[in-house]
């Protein structure tokens, strides 16, 4: 009885041990195993639910600044470059009214893209006049080239009149909102408040 339970288990073994995939000699390797058992597993697929912005708009503004160019940081931490935004930063020091003011330009070839002063070594203000920075007012993109009368259809937008002190402009969220010139955005302004 011994003997035909020891055949019983040796044919047993036999029989497992040819079913390994391909020509392995009988042998079946712990990976042929999980393979195996993965095959025919359903494949799960995260899917990203955050909003994707307008790709033809990659710089998303806010009264903070603009991805690694922020209000606020030291001067020298300023990025040389930010692809599709500029490619390089020219410092000038320029005489506003009698005071020495120090600027940052961010040029994108021979456009200048933003402006930015310089106080105490610190970015105080940004001034982007490049369509490729845009900010999310509810669900309108607004940027350079946004029609002005659009704007007044945007909820929670307002409008400031001209004084003598500025000319008319709109602003969303401590954003400035300027058109110099036209009907249309010229520039986006954020400051240290």
């Amino acid at each position: 009885m011994r003997t035909k339970s020891l055949l019983t288990m040796a044919a047993t073994l036999a029989i497992t041990t040819s079913c390994g995939s391909g020509n392995t000699g009988g042998v079946v390797s712990n990976d042929s195993l999980v393979t195996h058992y993965n095959t025919g597993s359903p494949t799960v697929i995260t899917r990203d639910t955050t909003p994707t912005p307008d790709v033809s708009h990659p710089y998303l503004l806010t009264s903070q600044g603009v991805s690694s160019l922020r209000l606020q940081m030291p001067s020298k931490e300023v990025p040389d470059s930010m692809p599709g935004l500029y490619d390089r930063v020219v410092v000038t020091v320029e005489n506003d009214e009698g005071e020495e003011i120090t600027l940052m330009n961010f040029m994108a070839g021979e456009e200048t893209a933003a402006t930015g002063e310089i106080d105490d070594g610190r970015l105080q203000w940004l001034r982007f006049t490049t369509p490729v920075v845009r900010l999310r007012a509810g669900e309108h993109w607004v940027g350079t080239g946004t029609p002005l009368a659009a704007l007044d259809n945007i909820a929670g937008m307002r409008r400031y009149d001209e004084t003598e002190a500025a000319q008319p402009y709109h602003e969303w969220r401590d954003i400035m909102i300027e058109s110099l010139e036209g009907d249309t955005v010229t520039s986006l302004f954020i400051y240290t408040r």
